[in-house]
């Protein structure tokens, strides 16, 4: 979908960055970028300018030698101690969580936290490395880290929204034909 923004003939710039989620917001509201793509949260307003692109399913990352890791799917209650890793509430004071880190929650128990994360790469490098265990969007299965499996998560039905934005009362023909397209690709998965 990226491709076809930019090679529309129509002088189009894509420039992908990966601020975190209360940047994107104020570089929207700000001017700053025309069209962003997140990790909707609980707590994130509600906009009208958001198109729900997928709903992904969250699976485990584990350590390849872990004592889950030859099983297909995971009760949550079986990672009752082991180290979280998780991303961080995005601001202090902010109601934004992470809804893809949280499997002590999930199962009951009071959370093991181990080093907070700012990204999920640095979450599989983390796992990788035996420091605990994380819950991540599905498609991160395909970063190939050594030492990690992926076990979906048995009893949860977690998933996580992936959105994107445009900016309220946007004027450009070039960030409309973007979101053309964002609905395009929505309809084009929709079940029949």
């Amino acid at each position: 979908m990226l491709a076809s923004c930019a090679d529309n003939g129509e002088h189009l710039t894509v420039r992908v960055r990966e601020p975190e989620i209360p940047a994107q917001l104020e570089a929207l509201a700000s001017g700053t970028i025309d069209v962003g793509f997140l990790r909707w949260r609980p707590g994130c307003p509600a906009d009208p300018t958001a198109v729900c692109l997928l709903e992904e399913e969250v699976v485990l990352a584990l350590p390849e030698h872990h004592r889950l890791a030859r099983l297909q799917a995971v009760p949550t209650a079986e990672l009752r101690g082991e180290r979280d890793i998780r991303r961080p509430a995005l601001r202090r004071g902010t109601r934004l969580r992470d809804p893809v880190g949280q499997p002590a929650e999930l199962g009951g128990f009071p959370p093991r936290l181990a080093v907070p994360v700012k990204d999920f790469i640095a979450a599989l490098t983390l796992v990788g490395g035996d420091l605990g265990v994380a819950l991540l969007p599905r498609s991160l299965r395909c970063v190939h880290m050594p030492g990690v499996v992926h076990p979906s998560v048995a009893d949860a039905g977690l998933t996580t929204p992936l959105v994107g934005m445009r900016r309220r009362q946007e004027t450009s023909p070039a960030v409309h034909r973007v979101i053309r397209l964002l609905h395009a690709a929505v309809a084009d998965r929709a079940p029949s």
